[in-house]
């Protein structure tokens, strides 16, 4: 395994139009990371950080059932900050 942040590539021969960034992840988030490597069978950090999110996209954002879920609690949230709700409203 290589050095991190070491060039496998010439500059030259990387895509002009590519987007570069850092993360800073927490020991929470390593935790988690970690494990989601492992099932990967993805050694790369920077490799296994992209497949976990394009999995998070397919099955999370994209799928209509967990986006409308999400958009009605998100909605909720709002609303409920907007009007001044409290927690302890919710009790029944």
């Amino acid at each position: 395994m290589t050095e991190p942040f070491t060039p496998t590539k010439l500059e030259e021969e990387r895509n002009p139009n590519d987007i570069k960034f850092s993360v800073r992840i927490t020991p929470e988030e390593k935790d988690w990371f970690q494990d989601g490597k492992l099932i990967l069978r993805q050694p790369k950090n920077s490799t296994a950080m992209k497949q976990l999110a394009k999995i998070g996209y397919d099955q999370v954002i994209h799928d209509k059932k967990t986006r409308d879920l999400l958009n009605t609690v998100i909605n909720n949230s709002r609303r409920n900050q907007r009007t001044g709700v409290t927690e302890s409203e919710f009790n029944i």
